[in-house]
């Protein structure tokens, strides 16, 4: 029995996935449950697991294409196993995957001549649909294409059975252009850092965002974190309280921990929460499960293994799952004070600058205390500015009082 390998669903706001990377070829055996594939959903690269045993019978999707939760993107069956129709499956697929002709008239006017095609830019779209021959080419092409006035008749094109994509009207785009400064290295806008900016600009576009700032005293803090060192007989991570102080305030005031689906506001019964990382191929945030629930040692540890898997690409699909709200330090790095943005469909996301020695005047005298900045950024649409401060504020308590916490 022939068995599907498609794009699973693995968070509420997933719609499509990226090909990264096939592990395994085709004709190669595997076994259910064994990594075959790595694609790119949201901000995370995940790997695919074999939804069957048996023999990698066919792989329909090729790396570096775009497709919809859901997509077929291999076949596994038994060796030697008759396919299904595999026509239909491939041009189910959109995008790069999908094929459509475009018919007109075959005369070509002077403008459009191929000697003058990397000279000037056409900037007509009459022009170019009414002076296109038939071609092959990917709806995504066909639309970038169009919008910027370029004739697919003198695209070369790469796609599978030589179909025009969207990369190929890109690098044709690039030739046009005879001015401008000298590049000295091209990277290929792929991968976490190309979800990255296509999420953040949904977020930022679709969600009216406000920030709170608030300094806080981290003194105590950081005497306890020696303390508590010396007792657990264990380094404890700053982060780690940090996601502890969060977890505990988001079940004080739990619109934080909420989402905004429709004309519903639901707030999470877990407190879940994202520690955003920096790696080699951008930033990822996994996810500490139920992190009100666990102790700070707990927390630490766990912390610890995110980021060492997360460096070494050997994060899983759950480490990602279920987050409710998310976390970024950039304190290590020197930074005072940053604001975020949401990372949908949370409420809100905490920034954290660096912890630094200031002056400090306490009952009429001055004290050399070290303070930190947090930047809350909340959506403005679930979350009043009061409410907003009152969190602030409780985690600043959680803060400062390190003593009266069960940590």
């Amino acid at each position: 029995m022939v068995t599907k390998v498609v794009i699973t669903k693995m968070s509420m706001v997933m719609e499509e996935a990226t090909i990264v990377e096939w592990l395994k070829n085709e004709g190669d055996t595997v076994e259910k449950g064994e990594p075959i594939v790595e694609i790119l959903t949201e901000k995370e690269t995940v790997e695919l697991e074999a939804p069957a045993s048996g023999v990698l019978l066919k792989i329909l999707a090729e790396e570096a294409m775009e497709l919809p939760v859901d997509a077929v993107i291999a076949l596994i069956g038994d060796p030697n196993e008759p396919l299904p129709d595999l026509e239909s499956l491939v041009t189910a697929l959109p995008q790069e995957a999908s094929v459509v002709e475009i018919e007109s008239a075959t005369e070509t006017p002077p403008s459009l001549k191929p000697e003058f095609a990397h000279q000037e830019a056409i900037t007509s779209t009459d022009l170019v649909e009414e002076y296109t021959k038939r071609i092959i080419a990917s709806p995504r092409a066909k639309k970038f294409a169009t919008e910027r006035g370029i004739d697919l008749n003198y695209i070369t094109g790469t796609g599978p059975g030589g179909r025009i994509v969207e990369r190929d009207v890109e690098a044709f785009l690039s030739l046009m252009v005879s001015e401008g400064p000298k590049i000295k290295e091209e990277r290929k806008f792929f991968g976490i850092q190309k979800m990255t900016a296509k999420k953040v600009t949904e977020s930022y576009q679709t969600i009216p965002q406000l920030t709170h700032v608030m300094e806080i005293d981290v003194t105590n803090i950081m005497n306890y974190r020696t303390k508590l060192t010396e007792e657990k007989g264990m380094k404890i991570s700053y982060t780690a309280f940090l996601v502890k102080a969060v977890a505990e305030s988001l079940v004080k005031h739990p619109i934080l921990n909420s989402t905004l689906s429709g004309d519903i506001i639901k707030i999470y019964e877990d407190v879940n929460i994202g520690v955003a990382i920096a790696t080699q191929d951008g930033l990822v945030v996994p996810v500490v499960h139920k992190a009100s629930t666990k102790p700070i040692e707990s927390i630490s540890t766990e912390i610890k293994s995110l980021i060492k898997k997360a460096r070494e690409k050997k994060l899983r699909s759950n480490d990602f799952m279920q987050r409710t709200f998310t976390v970024s330090n950039l304190g290590m790095y020197g930074i005072e004070f940053f604001t975020a943005i949401i990372n949908p469909p949370e409420a809100a996301i905490l920034s954290v600058g660096r912890m630094a020695e200031k002056p400090v005047v306490i009952n009429g005298g001055i004290h050399i205390r070290s303070m930190m900045y947090l930047s809350l950024t909340y959506d403005h649409r679930i979350i009043d500015g009061a409410p907003a401060a009152a969190f602030l504020q409780t985690l600043r308590e959680l803060l400062e009082n390190p003593n009266e916490v069960a940590w």
